[in-house]
């Protein structure tokens, strides 16, 4: 009797052909004892289904009408027999010990649901096909839910999660044309997911002009309607454990974030995040909740503070409150970030910096 493989691997596959054999190579090397590789084919019009039939002996395909990335995800989830689940997109790398580490990492934490490991951004290889590194997508040390409460904080091939977990939660939604990933771990995390980071191996997250993440209009609307729903289940819950200041100024810095970005570069109306920042800022105006605010806090107060002198449209009353209580936050802290409001905008995003380093994991190769 064939024995069931612990990780499925699922890539979810439309007229990516130019990148797809690259990223079925970084599955295919991982231990072929403890995984199973199984591309979606999501209605692709290129030479997709060709390339597919060259690894057809070393993955299985399942073919569909274009449906949208969560359902090419969620119809990989129904196929799969691992106990746990990767999601590659088409265009990404795993570095050859993804899978080993990311089960070492969830035996060693034993009851934990969900690792995340460090990731970087490349665009181009060298000649021997390994990415060249431009950029970083910093992992946090602690407090990873209250990290989700503010943005994602991987992309997709970063983590491993339990399959029982992800049906559970109901997969992928499919109304999300971005962002659904991230829509995915707050859930999970909500639902009681243990996150845990592993510094120990890197996943390789591809930028090129085709990306997903290029249509920032669409990115943003997104990422509104994400932040929406983190801050529904914040002020009607108290999650996260432990954390709930935490997860709070992180969804208010995420909130004046996008609003930021959505006026700056005038794609789409940032009203419906004003107005959440409101409901936010309103439960944030509690003494009690700000007493003795951990490291986390004070970086999300400071990020938000920063976001401040952006937010062209938010109300003037409802600024200087949301600057009044951060400020308190930051003092009762008693760190860098109290003078953020003072300083311009390089040496905000110089003290951000220095806060974010302190919060952030080192690799360990």
């Amino acid at each position: 009797m064939t024995r069931d493989p612990q990780v499925s691997i699922i890539v979810p596959a439309y007229n990516y052909a130019a990148f797809l054999p690259h990223a079925l190579q970084s599955a295919l090397v991982q231990p072929r004892e403890l995984c199973e590789v199984i591309v979606v084919d999501d209605g692709s019009t290129d030479d997709t289904p060709q390339i597919l039939d060259r690894f057809s002996s070393r993955v299985r395909v399942v073919s569909q009408s274009n449906q949208g990335l969560s359902a090419a995800r969620n119809a990989g989830i129904a196929a799969a027999r691992g106990r746990w689940l990767l999601f590659l997109d088409a265009d990404d790398l795993l570095s050859p010990d993804a899978v080993r580490s990311q089960l070492g990492i969830l035996e060693t934490w034993g009851e934990a649901a969900l690792a995340v490991c460090r990731s970087f951004f490349f665009e181009a290889c060298d000649p021997h096909g390994v990415p060249i590194p431009c950029g970083e997508w910093r992992l946090f040390r602690q407090d990873l839910d209250a990290h989700l409460c503010h943005f994602n904080i991987a992309p997709p091939h970063g983590f491993l999660v339990r399959r029982e977990a992800v049906v559970r939660a109901g997969g992928f939604d499919t109304d999300l044309l971005a962002c659904e990933d991230y829509d995915l771990w707050f859930r999970l995390a909500a639902a009681g997911t243990r996150v845990v980071p592993n510094p120990a191996v890197l996943a390789a997250y591809r930028r090129h002009p085709g990306s997903m993440s290029r249509n920032l209009d669409r990115q943003y609307a997104h990422d509104a309607t994400v932040h929406h729903r983190v801050a529904e289940v914040l002020l009607g819950s108290d999650f996260p454990p432990g954390g709930r200041l935490e997860g709070l100024l992180g969804c208010l810095a995420g909130c004046l974030l996008t609003a930021v970005r959505m006026e700056g570069l005038r794609v789409g109306s940032p009203g419906r995040l004003l107005d959440v920042t409101r409901d936010l800022a309103k439960r944030l105006d509690d003494p009690a909740l700000s007493r003795r605010p951990t490291e986390t806090a004070a970086y999300f107060a400071a990020r938000a503070a920063a976001c401040l002198p952006g937010t062209e449209r938010l109300d003037r009353d409802l600024a200087r409150n949301i600057c009044g209580l951060l400020e308190r936050i930051l003092q009762n802290r008693g760190d860098e970030g109290m003078e953020i409001l003072a300083m311009d905008a390089p040496q905000r995003e110089h003290a951000l910096e220095r806060m974010m380093a302190r919060l952030t994991l080192a690799g360990e190769g």
